[in-house]
């Protein structure tokens, strides 16, 4: 009897168990997405450590969850937090990404578009480097060109898929202190980049970004894009910058890929004291796959100022080089990686900077570092 009685009790659970493992899940569960970044990290430097490793010691790299819902058949809703970034909580930064994306926009495949805020479309550095478990080094590039601005922009391909595009009109000025709203100061941002992938191991790519002028000389501005780790600012005027890039990306199943990039800045300050400049930046990488989970990646880079305007500039800060006098710096990475399953990669890194100094100072400068991080993606 007690037998009997025991096995009628758990029958009951077991069955409503049973039944809520069969019925679906309900309509807005299944077009709703949960994920994002998680790194976390070591490192041992000099204490003014660069932009690639902001803190010696143990630090939270990078956390950002992500939100993805689909609202329609071609309408769906993107928010990318921006909780820990640079081993800094980021308080009045809520979002890094937030924005709506239409699909098959008068029923075409190569017309799409995003409205609110979102990763500027400049360069592959971004796509291939901003989440560390897609980086198959831990740092970025000395330039490392990137921004995420609140705009509109229109992106697709052609249906054989070869030929894409991605051009967008952005508010182009700093965020304000709450991290999502913009001020467009009268003039926008405008970029863009055209790319061609005619075969599956090369990709080529052209961008170019012209920032608008931002602010006055009674309220100086300050770009949203940024270069080297640091937006361009007027300091006590106005500030305007036209950046034009290239990307070549070649890839074989036993060589591994090799990743080129380069590109001018132009900044334009009118006070004479601010210093108008012209940058260039470039950079080459390769990695290479020992075996289906051991990986190894080497990279240099560099980022220098030339002259202008007969007046030898340099270029701002950013990058751990936060110093005016500051000429060149030219970065060189090695590491190694294996990842542990699709979601999770453990890596180590050294990286070792020069700067190079105007006559009127020290005359260079060198920093090593060495980093080790676990990343994650769920």
């Amino acid at each position: 009897m007690r037998t009997t009685f025991l096995a009628v009790l758990l029958a009951f659970p077991a069955a409503a168990f049973g039944q809520l493992s069969m019925n679906p899940l309900p309509d807005w569960e299944k077009r709703i997405r949960i994920g994002g970044t998680l790194a976390v990290e070591f490192s041992k430097g000099q204490g003014d450590a660069t932009r690639a490793f902001p803190k010696p010691g143990f630090s939270i790299q990078q956390f950002r969850p992500v939100l993805d819902a689909q609202i329609s058949d071609n309408i769906s809703a993107f928010w990318e937090a921006n909780i820990v970034d640079q081993a800094e909580f980021q308080n009045k930064t809520l979002a890094t990404q937030l924005y709506v994306r239409l699909d098959n926009i008068a029923q075409k495949e190569w017309l799409n578009a995003k409205a609110g805020k979102f990763a500027v479309p400049f360069g592959e550095e971004y796509v291939l480097t901003i989440y560390p478990i897609d980086n198959p080094l831990i740092s970025h590039t000395v330039a490392f060109p990137y921004g995420e601005d609140t705009g509109l922009e229109f992106f697709g391909s052609t249906p054989n898929d070869k030929f894409h595009y991605a051009v967008a009109a952005m508010n182009g000025a700093a965020m304000g202190n709450d991290g999502t709203t913009f001020q467009s100061e009268g003039q926008l941002a405008y970029g863009g980049k055209v790319w061609t992938t005619p075969a599956p191991w090369f990709e080529g790519m052209l961008s170019a970004l012209s920032t608008g002028k931002r602010g006055t000389q009674a309220l100086p501005g300050k770009t949203q894009f940024e270069i080297g780790g640091d937006q361009f600012d007027g300091v006590t005027n106005e500030v305007a910058a036209n950046i034009y890039g290239a990307d070549l990306i070649l890839t074989h199943p036993a060589w591994g890929r090799f990743w080129a990039s380069g590109g001018i800045v132009d900044v334009h300050r009118p006070d004479p004291g601010m210093n108008s400049r012209r940058m260039v930046y470039y950079s080459a990488e390769v990695k290479h796959d020992f075996c289906p989970k051991f990986f190894g990646a080497a990279r240099f880079s560099a980022l220098w100022s030339q002259v202008k305007d007969g007046v030898a500039e340099v270029f701002d800060g950013g990058n751990g080089w936060n110093d005016f006098a500051v000429r060149s710096v030219n970065r060189v990475s090695v590491g190694m990686g294996y990842k542990l399953d699709e979601h999770a990669i453990a890596k180590v890194e050294y990286t070792f900077d020069n700067a190079n100094y105007l006559a009127s100072a020290a005359s260079h400068a060198r920093k090593g570092y060495f980093v080790a991080q676990l990343a994650t993606k769920f």
